[in-house]
């Protein structure tokens, strides 16, 4: 033991410069290896430059997508089903009449329909004719006209009037006076129908006049197609020449109440067999009926 530390003590000096001199050495670098210079730079590569239009796109499937004539796109789609049939159902209803009663209605008045007669219609010219004196008296005349067709059908078939009435307007424009040998009629025109409907009665119109008569038209089954009656005219005499223009006449007009309230009319259909068939899935019904039907 001695011995070691008198070893120690005669060569510690010897020792710590050993140990500095290899922590120098520690400290000297060695030196690196080659290294050859390097440069970047940008480098791009196009992998994909495809360009597809909308018109690339739908000619690709044709079968829903279509094109139009002014160039644009729609889509269509078309199902089809399998059509199931059936049986068809007859049915056979027992004869009967049904009525249904509605309230009254108003309905438009319509328009004033007007004709005229001219002094030719009566056989009547300018007097006296030759070879008669120019003082001769007219003595008088009497007519007959045929009656003159109304239509309303274009504003009604047929009516059942609850109120409302018809007034009739003549205006004489001869040079003569006008007696009316009996009331004018006017009536139903249809196959079926003449029933008069209204009556007006005047007496006579001088030169000039006009006059008017009201007839009320309620409880009157009053159709669109109307006529008047033949019209019976006398012409009282008159002295001293006269003449008869193209434009003197005998004018009728005929006018309404502003408008008409009408009972509903009926309708009434006939038995009939009522067939039902099913054709593409759908139900297609037909039925035969007669029906009378109006205003």
């Amino acid at each position: 033991m001695n011995f070691r530390i008198r070893f120690f003590r005669r060569h510690a000096a010897a020792i710590v410069a050993f140990s500095l001199a290899g922590t120098a050495l520690q400290c000297i670098e060695m030196p690196l290896d080659p290294v050859a210079p390097t440069y970047g730079a940008p480098l791009f590569l196009t992998l994909v430059d495809i360009t597809r239009t909308l018109e690339d796109m739908m000619s690709k499937d044709t079968s829903t997508v279509r094109r139009d004539n002014s160039g644009g796109y729609y889509f269509q789609d078309v199902q089809t089903g399998q059509p199931t049939g059936v049986e068809a159902i007859k049915v056979q209803p027992a004869p009967s009449v049904a009525q249904v009663a509605l309230d009254t209605f108003q309905v438009a008045a319509v328009p004033s329909t007007q004709f005229g007669f001219g002094g030719s219609s009566f056989g009547l010219d300018s007097w006296p004719p030759p070879p008669l004196p120019p003082d001769t008296p007219f003595p008088g005349a009497n007519a007959t006209v045929p009656g003159e067709a109304i239509n309303f059908s274009s504003f009604f078939e047929f009516l059942a009037i609850q109120r409302g009435t018809l007034t009739l307007n003549v205006t004489n424009t001869l040079p003569v006076t006008v007696k009316f040998e009996r009331p004018i009629l006017l009536k139903n025109d249809t196959p079926s129908d003449t029933t008069t409907i209204a009556v007006f009665s005047l007496d006579s119109l001088i030169e000039g006049e006009s006059k008017s008569v009201t007839s009320d038209l309620v409880g009157k089954f009053v159709y669109g197609t109307l006529k008047t009656d033949s019209l019976s005219l006398g012409f009282s005499p008159r002295s001293g020449p006269f003449t008869v223009d193209p434009t003197d006449s005998l004018v009728f007009t005929f006018t309404s109440t502003p408008s008409f309230q009408a009972s509903p009319s009926r309708a009434s259909t006939t038995p009939s067999s009522l067939s039902i068939r099913r054709f593409r899935s759908q139900m297609l019904p037909s039925a035969a009926a007669n029906s009378s039907r109006g205003w």
